[in-house]
């Protein structure tokens, strides 16, 4: 497995502002190739015609092509993809990244980048004891940000060993923010098979709500629509307050796992959620702007990197029916067990996901598995205090936990 790390740039006036019309020059090539490609061109044509045409060296107008036909292959619009930011994007060989301070992972990278001129060095400063020398070639990327020329390497790690526990988590994932991800804890006794949750936790609480932001950006677009302009900027601004949103819930949800051990993620397998004609309108808006692919696409490898697998459920019926007591549950009201004190609709959804994972990695009916609850009085004399037991039932309440809430969820710091 692979991740990236990105450093600074640093060279002579010179050798900076030759870098930066690479970039230039290597933008055009790939938005040509693009036009090239897209209208039936062969590769090899394109290849040698860039290669006779441009400035740049024959390897990079190569890596040129072969950026812009991955460009076609994940371009899924009609119209024709184009890079507007400049870039610079290569293969290199060892012999051309010489380590030159291994504790501050300082590196100097040689360039031949025109034909006319002779070859640059430039000192990558990347944080400290984050990259090692690559035994093979090694794809890089220069980018400008904000005035300064950063590049980006990929940098191998070793995993550790998946962890066998039989502590596992069910996360329902929810198109309202509020209530992105809601994560249920629980401990499974194989011998008996029974299914004890611990915790339950709103992984949404605690985290600055860009997202508070998108409705007002979303009429901004409506406005700027019906002046005939083109909002990109808007669109841009919105989808990275999203990734950052889904980013914090996954390291969150990853922090959890950690903590607690957990051996496996259990998630709903919405892969092929579409908006449906047939659904009204608010929902299909609703259905397109989830987030729940950002939020497990993070939450994989983040998860993966400490020793916790994911895995996906089928996602039938569970938000339908209580996992404590088999009736149905309301969609607008919350539900009241007398067996648990959770009565939050996504909580116990959450415990419904928990409880399928784990019939499906023991391999046995979810119906045999018993679901019980820890007992505990949340704070205060909300809604999540538990009902009086029956007759003959012990129910030893313990002291309200720090970061519980009235719905019996708790909101980790």
């Amino acid at each position: 497995m692979y991740i990236t790390v990105k450093g600074k740039v640093k060279a002579s006036q010179a050798a900076i502002q030759e870098l930066r019309e690479a970039m230039i020059q290597y933008k055009q090539a790939v938005n040509t190739a693009v036009k090239l490609l897209a209208a039936g061109v062969e590769k090899g044509k394109v290849k040698k015609w860039l290669g006779q045409a441009s400035p740049l060296m024959r390897t990079l107008t190569d890596a040129a092509v072969d950026y812009a036909r991955q460009m076609l292959k994940t371009t899924h619009s009609k119209e024709k993809p184009t890079l507007k930011k400049p870039l610079l994007k290569l293969k290199l060989r060892p012999s051309k990244i010489i380590t030159l301070n291994s504790e501050n992972s300082v590196l100097a990278i040689a360039l031949h980048l025109f034909k006319e001129k002779s070859e640059q060095c430039y000192h990558a400063y990347l944080p400290a004891n984050k990259y090692i020398k690559p035994p093979k070639p090694t794809r890089i990327t220069f980018f400008e940000k904000r005035g300064k020329i950063l590049v980006a390497l990929p940098k191998a790690i070793t995993l550790p060993e998946p962890k066998q526990t039989n502590i596992y988590i069910g996360v329902d994932l929810n198109a309202n923010f509020r209530h992105a991800a809601i994560a249920a804890i629980g401990v499974y006794d194989p011998e008996a098979k029974k299914l004890t949750i611990t915790h339950v936790y709103n992984l949404a609480d605690h985290i600055k709500y860009g997202v508070a932001k998108i409705p007002k950006l979303n009429e901004k677009i409506s406005e700027i629509h019906r002046s005939g302009n083109n909002p990109r900027k808007y669109y841009a601004k919105i989808t990275r307050i999203k990734k950052d949103f889904a980013h914090k819930i996954a390291a969150k949800l990853a922090k959890l796992a950690e903590q607690h051990n957990a051996s496996y993620i259990f998630f709903e397998d919405l892969k092929t959620l579409k908006p449906s004609k047939h659904e009204p309108k608010h929902l299909r808006k609703t259905t397109s702007k989830w987030i729940r692919k950002l939020i497990i696409k993070y939450a994989r490898y983040k998860a993966y990197q400490k020793g916790t697998r994911t895995a996906y459920v089928n996602p039938a019926e569970t938000s339908k029916r209580c996992p404590f007591c088999r009736k149905k549950i309301s969609k607008d009201e919350p539900h009241y067990c007398q067996y648990t004190w959770i009565h939050a609709n996504h909580a116990l959804a959450a415990v419904n996901i928990l409880r399928r994972g784990v019939a499906k990695i023991y391999k046995i009916n979810e119906d045999k598995i018993a679901v019980t609850v820890t007992p505990r009085c949340p704070r205060g004399g909300g809604v999540g205090v538990p009902r009086i037991p029956e007759a003959g039932a012990q129910c030893a309440m313990k002291a309200p936990q720090r970061g519980a809430s009235a719905s019996g969820m708790q909101t980790p710091r």
